[in-house]
């Protein structure tokens, strides 16, 4: 998307602008030597992880710094992609209660209204619940599975596959399809930046 490069399917992307709203990981040394690695063009990707109050900084809290974000994108031009991780984080009440969660979630859903831009929560599957519906088995509230319009997965396949032995696939869809997907594997690369440092790639 930075770059303006294809999709695994062959389709384009448009380039433009990425904001990553992060609740937990370090971008320099998680984020960013995975988008070097994938060959992003990082002048087009915005973090927001930390905030200044006063003469302190804090951790970016999504569920109460949505002024911040809207102040950020709106001094960014051309956001394509909004990334909230953990898309939890977002929630400033009880995350397993559909009516809070749908709540905490609609000033992203407002944020990410403008043309062309897509917002993406990331989150993980409950522990213990195998063999439900993928889309059942998001943490917190089924709210967060039934409010987005897509859903997709990424998960480990049991055995030893010659194209990769993990998988990516929608699990919901109300716009379209809501099956196939794409095998794809994980190759640790070394990257030249500020002293030599091991990154996963996606292939």
């Amino acid at each position: 998307m930075t770059q303006g490069g294809d999709w695994p399917d062959g389709t384009y992307s448009s380039k433009g602008n990425v904001l990553i709203c992060l609740g937990e990981d370090d971008p320099k040394d998680t984020l960013v030597p995975r988008l070097l690695a994938l060959g992003a063009d990082l002048s087009r990707v915005f973090f927001a992880g930390r905030i200044r109050n006063h003469s302190d900084m804090r951790a970016f809290d999504p569920a109460t710094d949505l002024s911040t974000i809207s102040e950020a994108a709106e001094s960014i031009s051309v956001i394509l992609l909004l990334i909230i991780d953990p898309i939890v984080s977002a929630i400033p009440g009880d995350s397993h209660k559909n009516a809070e969660v749908r709540r905490g979630l609609q000033p992203l859903v407002n944020l990410a209204s403008a043309p062309n831009c897509a917002a993406l929560g990331i989150s993980h599957f409950n522990k213990g619940s195998q063999g439900k519906d993928p889309t059942e088995r998001i943490t917190g509230s089924i709210a967060f599975g039934a409010l987005a319009r897509v859903v997709f997965a990424a998960a480990k396949t049991p055995g030893d596959h010659k194209d990769g032995n993990r998988i990516f696939c929608r699990t919901k869809s109300n716009i379209g399809p809501d099956d196939g997907g794409f095998r794809y594997d994980l190759e640790q690369r070394e990257l030249p930046e500020g002293g030599f440092i091991w990154s996963s790639q996606h292939l």
